[in-house]
Parts: C-alpha cells; sequence; structure tokens
C-alpha cells in the first residue's frame, strides 16, 4: 500500500513518540510510563466502582467479630475476623491491583478465578508480591506490640483458626484480641495505605468518590457510579 501524506506533512507512518524520543532507552522509558500511568487509572477505576460494596462488607464481618468475643465466643469471632482479611486480600488488593497490570477488568477477573479459585491460601501467597509491584511494603505494617502484621497472622491466626474452623480447637482469648486487631489493621491501615498509592481519599470519603480541599473545605472532584463485586 502506498505511502499517503497529510496536507501538514506528516505522512501516515509518522511515529511522533518514536521521533521525539529516538533513542530506545528514552523510547522505552516513555512507553513504560505511558503504561504506568494507564495502569493507575485502571486500579484508580476499580476502587471507585467496588471498594464501598468491599469496605461495608468487611465493616460489617469486623462488628460481628467484636460482638462474638464480647460475649465469649473467642472461636468464632476469629474465624469471622480471618474471613474479613480474605475479603480484603481478594476484592480490595488482588482484584484491583491485577486489573492495573493488565488493565482489564475481565481479564484480571478471569486470572484471580483460574489461579485462585477459591483458595485464600493462594491469595496469601501472591498478596505481597502484588504489593510489592505497587510500592506497598506488607512488613511496614505492625501490631500494637510491635511485631509484624504479616509474620502473626501466618505464624499463629491462620493456624489457630483452621484449627477451630476444621477440628473444632479451642481459641483463646489473646488470639481472639490479636485476630481482631489484625483484621481492624488489615482493612483500615491498608486500605488507606492503597487509597494513597492510587490518589484516592477513602477513608475520608466514599471509595466512589475523590474530593479535594478548596478554600479550607473537601469538594467533590470525581465520582463514580458504586457497584458489587460479590
Amino acid at each position: 500500500m502506498a505511502q499517503q501524506t497529510y496536507a501538514c506533512g506528516v505522512s501516515d507512518e509518522y511515529d511522533w513518540a518514536e521521533d521525539h524520543y529516538s533513542d530506545s532507552d528514552r523510547f522505552d522509558d516513555y512507553i513504560e510510563s505511558e503504561m504506568q500511568g494507564q495502569s493507575v487509572e485502571s486500579v484508580r477505576s476499580y476502587l471507585q466502582s467496588y471498594g464501598d460494596a468491599v469496605a461495608d462488607r468487611v465493616a460489617k464481618r469486623l462488628g460481628e467479630s467484636e460482638k462474638l468475643r464480647d460475649t465469649g465466643f473467642p472461636g468464632p469471632s476469629l474465624v469471622v475476623a480471618i474471613t474479613s482479611i480474605e475479603v480484603v486480600i481478594r476484592y480490595l488488593v488482588l482484584m484491583p491491583l491485577l486489573q492495573g497490570a493488565f488493565m482489564s477488568e475481565y481479564w484480571s477477573a478471569a486470572l484471580v478465578d483460574r489461579l485462585l479459585p477459591n483458595r485464600p491460601g493462594s491469595d496469601r501467597r501472591l498478596l505481597p508480591a502484588v504489593l510489592k509491584e505497587w510500592d506497598i511494603d506488607l512488613d511496614a505494617f505492625k501490631l500494637s506490640s510491635g511485631d509484624s502484621l504479616w509474620e502473626v497472622l501466618n505464624q499463629r491466626l491462620y493456624t489457630s483458626r483452621n484449627a477451630a474452623l476444621h477440628r473444632g480447637a479451642d481459641v483463646d482469648e489473646e488470639t481472639c484480641r490479636l485476630g481482631l486487631e489484625a483484621a481492624q489493621l488489615f482493612f483500615n491501615d491498608l486500605g488507606a495505605r492503597i487509597a494513597e498509592r492510587f490518589r484516592l481519599t477513602w477513608p475520608k470519603t466514599p471509595w466512589h468518590e475523590i474530593r479535594v480541599e478548596k478554600d479550607g473545605k473537601l469538594v467533590v472532584e470525581s465520582r463514580t457510579e458504586p457497584k458489587d463485586p460479590f
């Protein structure tokens, strides 16, 4: 096919990016920057659409866990607390961050369903690497004792939850307390870190709204229609 030249003198084979970034390293940096920008917008879109439904479900489970603890049911309290963590991992971390990597809600959902079909253990193995890709250090989250949230969760809380759920083992009050603290920290602090990383204003505002400060007041900059991922 013959090359066409337009009235402005630019041919249909002209590549603006390649012309302005003729050095291969600069051109690679340009492409990487463009893809990173698209990825961030994809993550923001997911969180704005589904974040409120996820947050509402987790908040309800945490409330139930507190009531179970306060009425003398430490085992069920721990089970519900760990369930809330698993909801956060899949729906507030893996799904949106994988969507950012693939820039497609369809492909990120298909990947998670294919590789991690209802297997929370697989979700946990993937979590640190996915967070690291977005510059979020899981080891930075500490319990009130100063212990690593992630280490306590993996070395103590999951083991106790599994024993209670599958073998009817008792759960002591301290483990129950730790489970609820870990779940609240996971939801509130990790959730806020993710929101900050992608320029969202949760928990000051709902996930579906972005607000900016103008004249000393927070005003709505953009709003997305909330959806349910469940």
